[in-house]
Parts: structure tokens; sequence; C-alpha cells
């Protein structure tokens, strides 16, 4: 459930009571050999996450759910991602609801092999290997958009069916925009003029919204952290994408803006223009190009909400060079808007 996860994203639990007498015997419930090692995983912000080594294989421990209801959510995304597409993604994935183990419950899902993106920054790679994998990275995530919906939705694992949102995508996109700048108030400088700027560019964009004529899933978290990429007998491929849990269906436009600002922040502007315009160019949008760059400015705003929350909240901004929230969105919009 997209708000909800969003929303808790700042206080989710942790996993404790993790031994390894525990970890031995979930592996003999299933059938999963000896134990050999185990550790937090480097990356993701949830700290819900175990890397766990045994004579069976490699495999993924992922316990004390965000929220109710968690574990179906993902593993029904995951499933249905397996019918409807071709993506890498970590099958089977087995859920425990007993919680005698650890108190609480858990699941179990194959290693993915391989690295992300950003640890070739180690490697000396040619920018035509460097394109080749911005590509793949691009047609991995039209891979996930193939799975299509008529309806923009959430899954509810209540009722195990995707809801629809009652007042459409642009509400939804709305009441998230309003939400987190509601919330950035908390730390950071919001003007009135902000708000009111933030509500013109909002309004612009409705028709654009309301122009979707299909839907499809949407990843909701598609970062570098998320996935993972390998040399196959000579050749770079995608051979891992993790992590559903702010997953839902609506605008495809939404999951390249993660990726793009990773490479934004890094001042990597050819690679993230490349990653872009590799995705916008083999898309099947059936939309205007006035549209798709209506939607992308939106959905790129919302994440210089959060983006503008976080640096306040965690003592990153800059108060040598002040400027208004105005401001900062303008400028990175701007320079979105010259790559593609």
């Amino acid at each position: 459930m997209v708000i909800l996860t969003t929303r808790i994203y700042f206080s989710a639990p942790r996993i404790t009571n993790i031994q390894q007498q525990s970890i031995q015997e979930m592996l003999s419930r299933w059938g999963l050999g000896t134990l050999r090692s185990y550790k937090p995983t480097e990356h993701g912000v949830m700290k819900q996450t175990l890397f766990i080594h045994t004579s069976t294989g490699d495999y993924v421990f992922k316990g004390n759910p965000l929220y109710p209801g968690q574990w179906k959510e993902e593993q029904y995304i995951i499933q249905q991602l397996k019918i409807h597409t071709k993506a890498p993604v970590p099958a089977p994935y087995m859920i425990d609801s007993a919680e005698d183990l650890f108190g609480y419950s858990y699941v179990l899902m194959p290693l993915l092999p391989g690295v992300h993106y950003h640890d070739l920054d180690k490697l000396a790679l040619s920018e035509e290997e460097d394109q080749l994998i911005l590509s793949k990275l691009a047609a991995a995530l039209l891979e996930l958009h193939t799975w299509r919906t008529k309806e923009a939705a959430e899954y509810d694992p209540e009722t195990e069916k995707r809801r629809p949102f009652p007042q459409g995508l642009y509400s939804f996109s709305k009441e998230q925009i309003l939400y987190w700048l509601e919330d950035a108030k908390k730390y950071s400088p919001i003007e009135d003029a902000d708000m009111d700027w933030v509500h013109e560019q909002k309004n612009a964009a409705e028709s654009s919204f309301c122009n979707i004529e299909m839907y499809s899933f949407v990843m909701g978290d598609y970062k570098s952290e998320n996935i993972l990429i390998q040399q196959n007998a000579g050749e770079w491929e995608v051979s891992g994408i993790i992590d559903f849990t702010t997953a839902y269906f609506g605008d495809p436009l939404a999951d390249v803006v993660k990726f793009t600002n990773q490479l934004l922040w890094k001042g990597q502007h050819r690679r993230a223009e490349f990653f872009l315009s590799s995705y916008l160019q083999n898309a099947d949008l059936l939309s205007t190009p006035y549209d798709i760059s209506s939607r992308l400015s939106i959905h790129f705003l919302y994440s210089l909400i959060l983006k503008w929350g976080e640096i306040h909240a965690t003592g990153q901004y800059d108060n040598k060079n002040p400027m208004s929230f105005r401001d900062f969105a303008s400028h990175h919009l701007a320079i979105v808007n010259s790559i593609y």
C-alpha cells in the first residue's frame, strides 16, 4: 500500500533476536541445509534483511514486516512479475507467518547474483561499456512496465485484490505531493510562495494524467541499490531486481526518477541523459510529448519535495547558499528538462 508504506518509511522496525541457533532452526524448517554464515545486507534503509549462506545455496532473510500484509503484497508482486514479465526477480518468495523463532514473521528468497551499478565505479569501464549497461538498465525497467492494467491501483493484501485509487491517479499523486510538502515544513522553510508554485505545477499537469490510456506496474524504487548486474559469457546483463515495498499500478514514467536523480546528484549528467533517453525512446507510452514532459515534471517534483525535507532533517542543507524550495526545485527541473 503506497501511502502507508511511504509514511512509515523513516520509522521502520528493525530485525532483532537474530541468533545462529534460530537461523539454523529456520533452515531446517525449510529444508535448506546447514548454516555456513550470515551477515546484514549493506544496502536497504529499512534494515530488514540478512544474507544467509548455507550448504544448499544463498538466501535473503527479511523479517519484522513494516506493515500488516507486507509479505503477502511482495509475494503477489513477485509471482505476478514472473507471469507477466521476464524480469529477474527473487522467486520463490517463501513466507513463514509463525513468530516462534524470532518474535516476528519473516520471508526467505534466493540471493540473486551480481553487483550494483554504483559498484562498477571501481572498474575502468569504457564509455561504450557504460552506455551498454545503462541501456540494459533502461530495458529492464521497460520490461517491468510490460505488466499493464486498465486502472491505477494498489494491491490490498487483505482482500488479495488490486484496489483502484478512488479519485484516480492524478488525485493520488496530488495527495502524495501535498502530504510530503506538509511533512517537509517540519524540518525546512516552505513559504506561501513555494506552496503556490507547487499548486500551479500540479494543476497544470492534471490533463496530462487524465489522458493516460493504459496504466502499468510501477516499482516505486528503481534505483542502484535495488538492481543487480553481472557479466554472463562476456555480456553485461541485469541479473536481479529487488524490493517491491512501494510498488503500485500507475504511470510508468514515475519509475525513471530515482535512478536518473542518483546520477544527477553525482553530477553524472551524460549518464542520466543516456539512461532517460534510452527509456523514453523505447517506451510505448501512447502519450504526446507534452503529456510525457508534464507528467515527468510532476514525478520529479515529488522526488524533490522528499529530497528537500531529507537534506534539512539530516543537516545536509548548505546554509552558506540559501535558496527557497521553489528555486531549488526549479533549478533541478531545468536540468532534467535539458537532458531529454
